[in-house]
Order: structure tokens, then C-alpha cells, then sequence
């Protein structure tokens, strides 16, 4: 036998065993709890999507205990079992769960040696527990004495393997020992065959015989013809009646009703009918038929449907407090469950009573249980959250590996959006009281990303009169507004509570002026009614008040707590005052360290509290607010004052509790108490990331602090400053640095001044404010040299060094780097060292100086090593092989990478993961497979995606946007660079919108004379980095705007922008973006016709590409030089120099430039010695006719003017078409360019284009 269920259920004793399974004490690991569990133990079971099989027997009996399971768990009465859980094990075989009764026994064993008022009384609350259901169309259809329990006197009917709902019992069912004489000729199931189960049971309980004994071969006969036996009933004369009448032989001779069998026992014995206890009047009240919400529950029908073909979704469902939330997904719950849903829940908690994440802790725990092959980092990652997780797996779990905060609150929420990831069943998720949440809701959005496409169906509920604006917190999730009862439900839910008197107009119109609808208050009008006049059943028989509960929850709350002792009412006062949900521990403290469970009992039977799950809380909201409404201002803060003192009893120093005593102390008016205690929870939110939390702590702590404890004031502001910047939320980060620095100031201590300084460049160079960086090191180097702290002296040129870098001040930034590590090697601060090498290492880098780049980062990785620091080694490693790129050595760089990426998995770093994937599509371009590298660029969009960092989905979106400008897809770059502004102009990212604008202008460039276009942005982009004052984007945006009045002809506009990009690029030590700008002055200088100095000039940047290794490049500039040498006569450089640019393109994608190096070659052999390959001329002729805008290259119809000289030189006859067809195109190009200036310096001033028309001309 297997022994443990889902993780969960850990199954001892066999208790009992039937027709359809087996029922066995369990223990639930998730509560601790005993419980019965029933499950079908048939050979083989059909999968939960229910499709049948051959073998029908499995699927009758599955589908049976899922229909069990669905009509107990609407059914709430004392004397039928409660069902608890529902689900599948690993087999697919169904089970539930319900409460465990010990010591128990049946019905028959339970009335040997009773007295008969006793057995009566068993058989009465058979009788009640019939009434209910039957009032709910429920029929039992297999009551017998082994299916009623007995437990300390009191009934439990159970296995509903049978019942049929809507007073439908269809043929015949049961143990025909209590099978009624009407069921053998085949009439359907109704009530009264249930009550003649009953009357078998009362004749056998008394009598000690069945009354159609003995069971033999004419034991049908008997019960079909015969009368029973009452001889045995001599000594219950006045019971003989009840029960014949139970056993008439027609269905209509027997009683109409349970409720009319119940009067008649108990005139029977001479006693007064049975009380209606609370807990049966709650029953009618609180599980009366479910009504309304017939369209919504349809929408959500049909997302549980698709969810479990993992197109999941989610849902926030509002209404105001008491209009039918928690039915509503009570009933969603029992359909998800008999589904085969796992179905998890989490709760909002009021008023002080908020841990960072509480609300997930419930359905974590349920998860970790059900899934015991978690990895060990989500298991680590989440030890903060569920504490008790080495317990729920069974083995030792491992501290998470640490990491910086932002990648570390990533880390956490992605965390638990993997562990709900891992379930492959369908998974139902209620977030219930989501008003309350705060750092809670921060996970939400990790769950949303990628729910469409998971077996998930997210529920939430919230109070929408009193949070209204969640709806734009969580946009990704779909509402449903829950209105009040109509009228038409008013009569249904009348009806299911009271029976047809119910539906008399004086109780509706009373319900309705009561109530206006909601059914929280239809319900405690009804309750209200019955307590008056005793009875459910009875207020028929009443004169109806014009008003009940005049004050409305106050009327309530006085009529729950006049049954409640004045003692417990003191302690019913402090409960509530502690919160909805009970500590019991505290309330012990509370209660001289004794909490009587008859308190609990009284204020259960009061319908205050309740105990769910384990746990006891209030029942409702509204009942705990109008209690705490009672309780005067004087004893509430007295109370508040004494909760706050019992939780710092039980829980001394206890972080965790820091934010409830917080919030107690406050109410009890004690500042200083509020202060420390908020200050301690402060801490605690921020260093779990629970940063909503940690800002209202904190905000109180900066509020209650006086002015002049200057400190204090900056200790607060320092943590509440940095969770500001963790959320991204800028312009507070910016007043906190600004009380920050003020504060600092009047301390005078220059430790302190630094430190805000080194945050307020840390926040300039986050928003691209690099002037305002600079001033702000500046002020950090002076104050840390005051403090004589070289570690802060170290920061500060760090930071300083930063901006620098960020400006393209690539000089100076090394400076400021090496005055940096000095001082880190003087302090031996390893830490330090290994970042300053790092940063050294990247200017190195972007400089071309690649062998240099790597030493800096070799020298890094062994330090990181030795600190054992993990995440900076994969960054080291990531590094390197960035530099490995840019070496051209791919098996190395691939190394690297793959080294990096699979720390950065095994740590959980999502942001190092991401950027590791877009280096691997860089190496991936490089080497040219192009479909590898969007795999990665698209694997890195995704995680910036889940983790919701739009810095990181606009970085991504620009690099997808240049792999498609790489691959000619203008028109899918243009979309991937137009998101990525959208992005930087929401987040207000200035770098952001300017490299976006630089690229769209670059697309524009290629794109058939979109010139206008391309300036427009070029110039927009221009002038956002003038405002950063980034040399760098500078020189580069000024070289694509000296190349576009290159292609357009317009060279006296083209060389001041290409000569101050060139100036800047050699100043800054930018040799990559220094070797492109020396091309398109080369390309300049050819227009020119001044043949030399383009030469002397190419023969440079030849020099320096080929020191870059850039291949693509270096073929270009030999493709150019290959013409100046045509233009100079010299044809044998001419050949040697395409020859050499072929070589250099082959394993490129540049074909434009392969193409032009073809026509090139075969142009210089015919001119060499007349003869030429037709081989090369065809490549060259199909690479045109396929290619016809030629967009992409800055001369593109160089290649059609060799081909036809060529052609025209050996007098082929192709040479005239081949003109004619470069002369369309030429003008149909021509015409896109919307200037006319631009359009005719196109056509005359570029030497190729007029050549191209002068020619056609002359034809």
C-alpha cells in the first residue's frame, strides 16, 4: 500500500472497506491533523479527463466518489460528516477527505444498552440531518446503520456515494435490507423511501431484529407483502405508530416529511421536540442552495475549462464586504476540485497582522508538499517564506547562494512562479482579501507572464468600494464585478433557508428593506428571525417587525454577543482587537495563560468565530468591525496596549512580529514603542523584499522620529531610499536624497555626506543625468578624503569612473578606475579589487584593446574565486567571453559563456541569465548562424519578461531589433526599435530613447529612400545625447548622419559630421566606431575623385580593421580601394584588392559587398588580359536581378556599373538591358525621396548614379 498521498496524506489504519474503495485514518501534513480518507481501490482507474474505457465498473465508481465529494462539500450540519479535500493520486485514483471520528461506532452498535430516549434521540438527529438534506433535494439513497456514525452521542451520516440532488432518485439503489417495497418493482428514489430506511433503522434499534427477519430466500416477499412484526415493539406502544407509519408499504401513507417523523417521536415519548441548535439553524443559513451569479460562474466555467488545456488565465473578482465573495468561490473551489484541480489558498490579513508574503505562505506550503522533488534553489530561495520547508520535503534544504538585492527580489518572486511551474495538473489559485495586500501583490504579476500558456487558473478577491484602483495595480488581470442579489435570487436564497414560507411577499419585502440585496445581511436577518421566535420553521407562524436590525452590523454584533458571557465578551474583545485571525498562544497570554476550549465553543455558538483549516478567526469581517465598534476609545487603546505587551510576551525579539506590534502600539498611543517597532519591521520588509511593507514602516519611522534625532531620521531614510530605488520609483528615491543629503549636512559627519553623494550619482547615472554624476562623485571623493575612509574613497572614484565611462570618457575613466584600485589593494578589499578590475576590463574592451580587456578579467575571475563570490564569477566569466568575441575566438567565447550561464541558472540570477543569452547571440552573429542568435535574443526577452524589467525588455527588443536590421528585415527591426522607445519613453530613459532613435534612423538609411525619416530621428537622437552629454553616442549618431548625406550626395553637408565623429571616436579611443567613420570618409573622398588621398586614407583603415578583426569590414574597405586603384589605372592592384575583399567576405553575410567583389574581379581579368569568368558575372547578375532596391549598401549601384562596363567592353549584347534595368531602378529609387534638392543631388551628384543616367542617355 502506498502510505503517503500527494506528498500530503500519510495513510495508517485501514478503518472500513466497501463496494467502491477503502477509508483510512490519515495524517494531513499540512495541518497536522487526523482525517479519514476515503479512495477507490479498483485495479485500474481512468485518467481524471474522464474518458471511458473499456472498463465502465472503474468509471461508475470514480465518477461516483467525485459526485460524493461534490454533495458533501455544499452540505454543512452536525449530524453529516464534513468533507475536507478532494484529489488524485500519482495512479489517477480519486479520494477524499473528511473528519475523523474517534472513538466511533455505527448506528446499531452505538444504541446497544442506550435507554430509549437515547435511542430516540439518535434516531431524531437521523431524522434532522434528513430534514436538511432532503430540503436541499438531496436524497441519501443508502442510509443504513453502518453509514451513521455515533461519536460522544452525537450522529454523522455519511457515504453519499448515492445521494441524487434535485429530489431525483432515479431506479432503484441501496442495501436492500432497508431498500423501501417500492424500489423492487423499479418505482424511482424520492424521500419517502429515505424515511423508510429510517423506519428499518428505528425497528432494528429497538426491537434488535430487522422487521422482515429472518434474511432468507422469502425475504423480498416479505418486505413486498407482509406487515412487520410489531410483537417486538410491545413495550413501545406509543413508537410502534411512528414507525409503522415510516414502514407503510405506499410510499404516499408515509410520513410528507423528516421534519413531521421527528414531531411524531418525540410526542411519542412525551418530550418536547428537539431543540434547533445553532450549529443546525447555520446550517439552513450558511449552506442554503447557491443562487445567482449564474453568468459569472459561466465565465469562469469556461476559464477552468481552458486552463486545463494550459491556456490558463486570471481573475479579480470585487464587490463590497458581505455581497457573496467567499460562496461564490467556495462553490468554484468544490467544481475545481472534482475537476481534478489541485486547488491552493491564500488569505488577506487586517490590521496588523501583515508578514511580508503571508498571503502566499498557505498555498506555498500545500505546493512544497505536493511536489517533493523541488530543486534545492527554489526550495532555498523560498526558506524565508515557509520556514518549515526542510520538513515539508524531508530532507535538509541549503541556504540560498547570496546575491545583490534587485537580482535577489527578482530571484524570490521568480522563485515562486517556478514552484506553481512545476505542477503539471491543473491548478486553481484564490487569492482572497486582496484589499489588504501589500508586498504581497508584488508576485502576481511573475505568475501573470506566462499564464496563457500553463494548466492556471488565478482567483482573486477584493473589496472594490474600498480599493478600487487594484484594478490598475494588476491590469493583466480580468474583472468580474459581483452587484447584489435580485430580486428573483432573493426568493431563491429565502426559499433554500426557510422552505415555501420563504417565499411569502412580507418576508421578502422585510428581507429587501432589510438588506438591499446582500446577502450577508439576508442571511442574519433570517438568523435574527429564527433566534426570536425560536425556530427556522416557525417564522411563518410570527408577526414580521417593520425593522430588525436598525442599526445594521451593530444590531448584529449585540444580538451575537448577548449569548456570550460578560467574562469571555472581555476576551472576545481583546480577540478582536488583535485581529480577524486568533493567535491562540497570545490569547492564552492574554487569559493568564489559559485559554478554555468552552470559550471557544461559547463564541463558536455564537456564530463569531469559526475554525477553519485549523485555524480560528472571526467569521466574518463585518462581525469583528462591529464588535471592535462597541468597545469604547478609552478601553480600545487599553486593549491594544495589552495585545501589543502579550505578543512581545511570546514572541520576544521576533522580527517577524515587529509590524503587529507596530500596529498595536500605535493604537495604543505610544510612540516610542511604534517607532522601534516600526523601525525593526522596516528592516525586516526590506530585507525580504516585501518593499510596500518596508516603506510603511519605514514612512512611520520617519514620521514619529523628532526633527532634531538627526540620526534616526538618516537611518530610516537611508533603508526607505534604497527600497525606493529596488521599485524603480524615481522621484521618491529623489526627495529621500534630497532629505538625505540635507540631513547629512546637519550632522557634519563627512562618512555620512559621502555616502549620500555616492547614492545621489548611483540615482544621476540611472537616469542618464551624467553632468549631475559627476558633480555628486566629486563631492564623495572630497568628503570620504575628509573622513580619511579610504573604503569610501575607493566608492567614490568607482562611481566617478562609472559616469565618466558612461560619457565616453574613456581616459579620464581609467584614471579614476586606477586611483580606485590603489586604494582597494591599500585596504585589501578584495571585493572592491575584483569590481574595479572588472570596470577597467570593459573600457578595455570597448576601446579594442581586447588582449588587455581579458587579462583585467582573468585577474577578476580568480579573486571572486577566492572570495567564493559565485555570482561574481559567472559575471568574470561572462566578461571573457564578451572578449573572446571580440577576438574572433568563437570556441573559447563559447566556453565562457556557457560557464556563465550555468551559474547564473544554478544560482537563480534571472538578470545574469538574460544578459549571458544576449552575449551568446552576439557570438552566434558572429558566426554567422543567425537562427541561433535570435534564439537567445528571444530566450533573454522572455526572462526580462517574467521578471517585469522593462529596462531589460527595451534592451532586448533593440538587440532583436539589430539582429533583424543584420538579417534585411527593415520593416521587423523598425517594429522591435519603435517598442523599445515606447519603453524608454515610459520609463523616462534618455540613453534608452536615444540609442532607439539612433537605430530606427539607421534603419531608415536602408530603407528605399526613407531619408527624410532617417534624419528626423537621427537628429532627434542627436539632440538627446548632446543633453547627456555622451560623447560617445555623439560621434556615432554624427557618422550615420555624415553616411546618409554621403548616399544623397550632399558632400559638403557629409564631411563636418564625419570629420567631428572621427575626431571624437579618436579622443574617447572608440577604434571600432573610429574604423566604420573612416570608411565613409574614404567613401567621401572617392566622390571627391581625389583618388590619392582616399587611398592613403583606406590603406589606414584598413590597418585598423584588420587590428579589429573585423572581417565584414575590412572586406568593404578593400572593395573601395579595389575601385580607386580601377580609377588610377592600376589593374593589377585592382584585381589583388577584390580578390582579397572575396576572401575576406566568404563566411560573412554581407552579399552586396561579395557581389561588388565578383563584378570586381571579373572586370579586373578582362581589363588584365581580355578574358574573364562568366561563372562570377552570373553570381553577381542574379545577386541584382534578386536584389533589386540594393538598399542596404551606401553604393548601391557600383556593382551595376562594373557588370556593364564589362558587358560593353567584350561587346555583350547584355550590356544594354543590364543598363536599362539600372536606370529604372535607379529612378524608381530616386523617386521615393520626397525632397526634391536631395532627390536630384541623388541622381547628378553621386559619380555612380550619373554615370548610370548619362550613359543610359547615350544609348
Amino acid at each position: 500500500m502506498v502510505d503517503l498521498i500527494n506528498g500530503r496524506y500519510h495513510l495508517h489504519t485501514l478503518l472500513g472497506e466497501g463496494g467502491m474503495g477503502k477509508v483510512f485514518r490519515a495524517t494531513d501534513r499540512l495541518t497536522g491533523n487526523t482525517v479519514a480518507l476515503k479512495q477507490v481501490t479498483t485495479p485500474e482507474m481512468l485518467h481524471i479527463s474522464m474518458n471511458m474505457t473499456s472498463n465502465a465498473t472503474d468509471s461508475a465508481m470514480r465518477l461516483a466518489l467525485a459526485h460524493e465529494f461534490q454533495t458533501l462539500a455544499g452540505l454543512r450540519h452536525p449530524y453529516i460528516i464534513s468533507v475536507l479535500d478532494y484529489g488524485f493520486d500519482v495512479e489517477k485514483r480519486p479520494y477524499f477527505t473528511m473528519d475523523y471520528l474517534t472513538p466511533a461506532q455505527n448506528l446499531r452498535e452505538a444504541g446497544q444498552g442506550l435507554s430509549i430516549e437515547a435511542k430516540i434521540d439518535l434516531i431524531q438527529q437521523v431524522l434532522q440531518a434528513l430534514a436538511y438534506l432532503h430540503r436541499r433535494d438531496i436524497l441519501h439513497r443508502d442510509l443504513k446503520p453502518e453509514n451513521v456514525l455515533v461519536q460522544d452521542g452525537h450522529v454523522r451520516v455519511l457515504d453519499f456515494g448515492l445521494a441524487a440532488t434535485g429530489g431525483k432518485g432515479g431506479r432503484s439503489v441501496g442495501t436492500y435490507l432497508y431498500m423501501a417495497p417500492e424500489l423492487y418493482d423499479d418505482a424511482p428514489f424520492s424521500a419517502a423511501a429515505d424515511l423508510y430506511a429510517v423506519g428499518v433503522i428505528a425497528f432494528q434499534l429497538l426491537a434488535g431484529n430487522h422487521p422482515f427477519a429472518p434474511v432468507d430466500h422469502e425475504f423480498i416477499l416479505r418486505v413486498i407483502d407482509n406487515k412487520p412484526d410489531f410483537s417486538w415493539l410491545t413495550d413501545y406502544s406509543g413508537l410502534a405508530a411512528v414507525i409503522g407509519r415510516l414502514l407503510a408499504k405506499d410510499p404516499r401513507d408515509r410520513y410528507k416529511s423528516a421534519s413531521e417523523a421527528l414531531a411524531d417521536f418525540a410526542a411519542a415519548v412525551g418530550q418536547a421536540l428537539p431543540p434547533e441548535t445553532t450549529a443546525i439553524r447555520e446550517s439552513y443559513l450558511q449552506a442554503a442552495k447557491f443562487v445567482g451569479r449564474e453568468a459569472e460562474m459561466v465565465q469562469l466555467k469556461d476559464a477552468m475549462l481552458r486552463a486545463e488545456m494550459s491556456f490558463g488565465s486570471a481573475w479579480l473578482i470585487g464587490g463590497e464586504s458581505g455581497v457573496g465573495k467567499t460562496r461564490f468561490i467556495n462553490e468554484l473551489r468544490t467544481k475545481a476540485l472534482v475537476d481534478g484541480f489541485v486547488v491552493l489558498r491564500g488569505q488577506g490579513i487586517q490590521d496588523g497582522g501583515r508578514l511580508p508574503y503571508q498571503l502566499w505562505s498557505a498555498p506555498l506550503r500545500h505546493l512544497l508538499l505536493a511536489l517533493p522533488d523541488v530543486p534545492d534553489l527554489i526550495a532555498s530561495v523560498l526558506l524565508p517564506l515557509v520556514p518549515d520547508i526542510p520538513d515539508l520535503l524531508g530532507r535538509d534544504i541549503p541556504l540560498a547562494p547570496p546575491l545583490a538585492d534587485e537580482p535577489a527580489q527578482i530571484r524570490l518572486f521568480s522563485a515562486i512562479a517556478q514552484l506553481f511551474e512545476l505542477v503539471k495538473r491543473p491548478l486553481l489559485l484564490i487569492l482572497e482579501d486582496l484589499h489588504w495586500a501589500e508586498a504581497s501583490l508584488a508576485p502576481i504579476p511573475y505568475l501573470l507572464h506566462q499564464i496563457n500558456q500553463q494548466p492556471l487558473l488565478l482567483i482573486g478577491t477584493y473589496r472594490d468600494d474600498e480599493r478600487p484602483e487594484l484594478t490598475r495595480t494588476l491590469s493583466e488581470m480580468q474583472t468580474l464585478h459581483l452587484n447584489r442579489l435580485t430580486a428573483d435570487d432573493m426568493v431563491e436564497l429565502s426559499t433554500g433557508m426557510l422552505g415555501e414560507i420563504g417565499q411569502r411577499p412580507d418576508i421578502l419585502q422585510l428581507l429587501q428593506r432589510e438588506t438591499e440585496g446582500n446577502a450577508f445581511f439576508v442571511v442574519e436577518v433570517v438568523r435574527a428571525l429564527a433566534e426570536d421566535i425560536g425556530r427556522l420553521s416557525q417564522i411563518g407562524q410570527m408577526s414580521l417587525p417593520e425593522t430588525l436590525l436598525p442599526d445594521g452590523i451593530q444590531s448584529i454584533v449585540e444580538r451575537r454577543l448577548d449569548t456570550v458571557l460578560g467574562a469571555d465578551q472581555k476576551l472576545l474583545q481583546l480577540a478582536a482587537v488583535a485581529g480577524r485571525t486568533l493567535d491562540l498562544d497570545v490569547m492564552q497570554q492574554l487569559n493568564d495563560n489559559i485559554l478554555p476550549d468552552r470559550w471557544l465553543s461559547t463564541c463558536m455558538d455564537a456564530y463569531v468565530l469559526e475554525i477553519e483549516d485549523d485555524i480560528w478567526q472571526f467569521r466574518h469581517a463585518k462581525i469583528r468591525d462591529g464588535l471592535l465598534a462597541t468597545i469604547s476609545a478609552e478601553k480600545l487603546q487599553a486593549h491594544h496596549q495589552r495585545v501589543a505587551q502579550a505578543i512581545e510576551q511570546v514572541y520576544p525579539n521576533d522580527p517577524q512580529h515587529a509590524a503587529q506590534l507596530m500596529y498595536h502600539w500605535r493604537q495604543a498611543k505610544n510612540q516610542e514603542k511604534v517607532r522601534t517597532f516600526a523601525y525593526q519591521a522596516g528592516i525586516y520588509a526590506a530585507s525580504q523584499y516585501a518593499n510596500e511593507d518596508a516603506l510603511i514602516c519605514l514612512t512611520i519611522t520617519f514620521e514619529l522620529t523628532d526633527a532634531a534625532e538627526l540620526e534616526q531620521r538618516y537611518d530610516a531614510l537611508l533603508t526607505r531610499e534604497k527600497t525606493f530605488a529596488l521599485m524603480g520609483r524615481s522621484e521618491a528615491q529623489k526627495a529621500d536624497l534630497e532629505m538625505l543629503a540635507d540631513l547629512a549636512q546637519k550632522i557634519g559627519q563627512p562618512e555620512q555626506q559621502a555616502e549620500v553623494a555616492l547614492r545621489q550619482a548611483n540615482y544621476a547615472i540611472t537616469i542618464s543625468d551624467f553632468p549631475a554624476a559627476i558633480a555628486y562623485t566629486q563631492t564623495a571623493v572630497s568628503q570620504a578624503h575628509l573622513a580619511n575612509n579610504k573604503l569610501l574613497l575607493t566608492r567614490a572614484h568607482r562611481h566617478h569612473g562609472r559616469t565618466l565611462a558612461a560619457q565616453g570618457n574613456y581616459e579620464a575613466a581609467v584614471g579614476a578606475f586606477e586611483h580606485a584600485l590603489i586604494l582597494a589593494q591599500q585596504i585589501e578589499n578584495g571585493r572592491e579589487i575584483a569590481r574595479l578590475l572588472a570596470q577597467l576590463g570593459g573600457i578595455a574592451d570597448r576601446r579594442g584593446q581586447f588582449e588587455q580587456a581579458a587579462d583585467y578579467f582573468k585577474q577578476s575571475l580568480v579573486i571572486h574565486q577566492e572570495l567564493e563570490n559565485v555570482q561574481g564569477e559567472a559575471t568574470a566569466l561572462w566578461s571573457l567571453g564578451q572578449t573572446a568575441v571580440n577576438l574572433t575566438s568563437f570556441q573559447e567565447a563559447h566556453t565562457y559563456l556557457e560557464q556563465s550561464l550555468e551559474i547564473f541558472q544554478t544560482i537563480g540570477d534571472k538578470q545574469g541569465e538574460s544578459k549571458t543569452r544576449n552575449s551568446l547571440a552576439i557570438l552566434y552573429s558572429d558566426m554567422g548562424k543567425p537562427s541561433e542568435e535570435k534564439k537567445h535574443l528571444e530566450q533573454a526577452l522572455e526572462i526580462e519578461q517574467s521578471i517585469g524589467s522593462k529596462a531589460g525588455i527595451g534592451k532586448m527588443l533593440n538587440n532583436l531589433g539589430t539582429h533583424a536590421y543584420g538579417q534585411k528585415q527593415y520593416d521587423e527591426a523598425y517594429g522591435y526599435f519603435e517598442q523599445q522607445i515606447k519603453i524608454a519613453e515610459e520609463t523616462g530613459d534618455k540613453l534608452g530613447q536615444t540609442i532607439g532613435f539612433m537605430n530606427i534612423g539607421s534603419t531608415f538609411l536602408d530603407r528605399k529612400g526613407a531619408y527624410h525619416q532617417a534624419m528626423r530621428h537621427l537628429e532627434r537622437s542627436l539632440s538627446l545625447a548632446q543633453e547627456l552629454e555622451s560623447k560617445d553616442l555623439e560621434a556615432g549618431i554624427l557618422m550615420h548622419l555624415g553616411g546618409l548625406f554621403n548616399r544623397l550626395g550632399q558632400y559638403n553637408v557629409a564631411k563636418p559630421y564625419l570629420e567631428k565623429a572621427l575626431t571624437i571616436h579618436q579622443q574617447i579611443g572608440r577604434r571600432w566606431w573610429e574604423g566604420w567613420t573612416l570608411v565613409y570618409l574614404g567613401n567621401w573622398f572617392v566622390a571627391q575623385q581625389q583618388y590619392k588621398q582616399s587611398k592613403k586614407l583606406l590603406e589606414a583603415t584598413l590597418a585598423l580593421n584588420k587590428e579589429l578583426n573585423y572581417q565584414e569590414r575590412v572586406g568593404t574597405v578593400l572593395n573601395i580601394l579595389a575601385w580607386v586603384a580601377y580609377q588610377l589605372g592600376d589593374y593589377k592592384q585592382m584585381l589583388a584588392h577584390y580578390e582579397a575583399a572575396l576572401a575576406s567576405l566568404r563566411d560573412t553575410t554581407e552579399l552586396h559587398e561579395t557581389a561588388v567583389s565578383q563584378a570586381g574581379i571579373t572586370l579586373s581579368r578582362f581589363l588584365i588580359d581580355g578574358t574573364f569568368s562568366e561563372e562570377f558575372l552570373m553570381l553577381t547578375l542574379a545577386y541584382l536581378e534578386n536584389n533589386p532596391t540594393l538598399m542596404e549598401s551606401e553604393t548601391p549601384f557600383r556593382a551595376y556599373l562594373i557588370c556593364y562596363r564589362l558587358l560593353q567592353a567584350s561587346n555583350d549584347e547584355r550590356a544594354a538591358p543590364l543598363l536599362t534595368i539600372a536606370y529604372h531602378r535607379l529612378q524608381a529609387f530616386a523617386e521615393n525621396i520626397e525632397d526634391a534638392a536631395w532627390r536630384q543631388s541623388f541622381l547628378e551628384s553621386v559619380p555612380e548614379q550619373w554615370e548610370i543616367g548619362r550613359l543610359f542617355k547615350s544609348l
